[in-house]
């Protein structure tokens, strides 16, 4: 269960199929929202400690992440590190999220909402 990973190398001329502002080694770590997402405390979700708006980016220090928790037929719950968030969510350092399930290429998976990337300053 989780999010489908995978690798993307370059091409035999050493190309990458992408375009980036970040120098392969340089870049920033930065905690992303992508969808809107409530935030509880406790993993049966009765808590509301906040809410994160897409499109919301805070640069990340360490200790960031997520673990499945629990599912429940089309939806998971993820316990996830708050990272930067946490000022957001009450002084939470951990919270947790309602996840719908996905399907990708003919593979069900659930997309945490909350991910850590990779930019310039």
């Amino acid at each position: 269960m989780g999010p489908s990973t995978f690798e993307v190398d370059p091409n035999d001329a050493g190309e990458w199929p992408f375009t980036s502002n970040c120098a392969i080694g340089e870049g920033i770590p930065y905690s992303g929202v992508f969808d809107d997402v409530s935030v509880f405390a406790d993993e049966e979700l009765t808590t509301k400690i906040c809410d994160l708006s897409e499109g919301s980016v805070l640069r990340a220090a360490a200790g960031s992440g997520y673990g499945f928790s629990s599912s429940s037929g089309a939806s998971a719950i993820y316990e996830v590190i708050l990272g930067p968030f946490s000022a957001e969510c009450e002084g939470h350092g951990l919270g947790y999220v309602l996840v719908p399930r996905t399907t990708i290429f003919g593979t069900t998976t659930w997309l945490v909402p909350i991910a850590q990337l990779i930019g310039s300053e």
